[in-house]
């Protein structure tokens, strides 16, 4: 089974969470070959690399949890910190912190010096975040109760939550449109949602998904924001769906468009 990546475009390499084999991949984007396997990383999730530093952070569900932090050019383990239930990983630049959702609680490590920050309270299981490029705020979707909140990373604390409606077995992804102030989330019930959240007015607007979304990110430009949206497949393989969402929001009567090419079992 795999689970997160990251590219590293300058290098033209693929980090690779393979939870099959408790391993973190680094593939040869080149040669589309896999030249690397890093041992010992157990129940994978999370992975980011910060070319600035050097260094890549993995986040590690293990029976205890952990963030790995790995030397990108010679792929050492440099420390290993604790994290219980640790899951994805977020890098902020502003402040070289990186973030780890963990149980209940949003770890933060100083990526230049290694040593843990603090770790702040979230009021329920998290499951997908986000790091804010423009302010000093992290959006996590947490469940029981099920929710967005809104982490202050200047104060390292919960200052605001969007309430959503539904099960926290389907809670889901999350992708940031900030040049709108505007959220998106995966929300996977029968039937599934895809949520668009205004964070000026704090306004909530479900779209039908034709399956319980998995992985979602924005490519905001001028006159609209398109979100990819990876969705869960009863086969061993994933669709990707393009949804385009103008600034005035979705159509109130959403058509999912099909699959680009036809994947066959």
């Amino acid at each position: 089974m795999l689970d997160h990546l990251f590219v590293d475009s300058e290098r033209a390499r693929l980090f690779l969470a393979n939870q099959s084999n408790d391993t973190l991949d680094i593939i040869d984007l080149r040669t589309r070959q896999l030249s690397k396997q890093i041992l010992g990383q157990t129940t994978m999730h999370g992975v980011v690399y910060v070319p600035d530093l050097g260094r890549i952070f993995v986040g590690n569900e293990d029976k205890e949890g952990s963030c790995t932090v790995i030397d990108a050019a010679s792929y050492a383990v440099l420390k290993s910190m604790p994290a219980k239930g640790a899951d994805s990983v977020r890098y902020d630049p502003r402040r070289s912190r990186t973030y780890v959702v963990s149980e209940n609680s949003l770890t933060v490590i100083n990526a230049k010096s290694l040593e843990l920050v603090t770790t702040i309270r979230l009021p329920g299981s998290p499951y997908g975040f986000q790091v804010a490029k423009t302010k000093d705020r992290i959006y996590v979707n947490v469940s029981s109760p099920l929710q967005v909140a809104v982490v202050d990373a200047a104060k390292n604390e919960v200052v605001d939550h969007f309430s959503l409606e539904g099960g926290s077995k389907g809670i889901g992804p999350l992708a940031l449109d900030e040049a709108n102030s505007r959220i998106l989330l995966g929300f996977g019930e029968t039937p599934a949602w895809r949520y668009w959240i205004s964070t000026r007015a704090k306004k909530l607007r479900p779209v039908r998904s034709p399956r319980a979304p998995t992985t979602c990110s924005s490519t905001p430009n001028q006159s609209s924001f398109t979100f990819r949206v990876t969705l869960d497949s009863s086969r061993s393989f994933d669709k990707s769906m393009l949804t385009t969402m103008h600034r005035s929001g979705p159509s109130k009567r959403p058509r999912a468009p099909r699959p680009r090419s036809t994947i066959r079992p």
